[in-house]
């Protein structure tokens, strides 16, 4: 099957691009999440730390 072999390599010429981009997006998706839960991770200790706050207060 050497027309399989040319078509494949077709195909992985035309997919690297769009690889490419995927992966991109794929490790933006990534580090947002990671950005995102490291920020609720602090605003549930710093709400934690309010709540002890006002409650050893009160």
């Amino acid at each position: 099957d050497g027309s399989n072999s040319a078509d494949v390599s077709g195909f992985i010429g035309g997919l690297s691009v769009g690889a490419l981009i995927w992966i991109i997006v794929a490790f933006v998706v990534v580090v947002a999440a990671i950005v995102i839960i490291i920020i609720v991770v602090a605003n549930q200790q710093q709400v934690e730390q309010s709540i002890h706050r006002i409650v050893d207060s009160g």
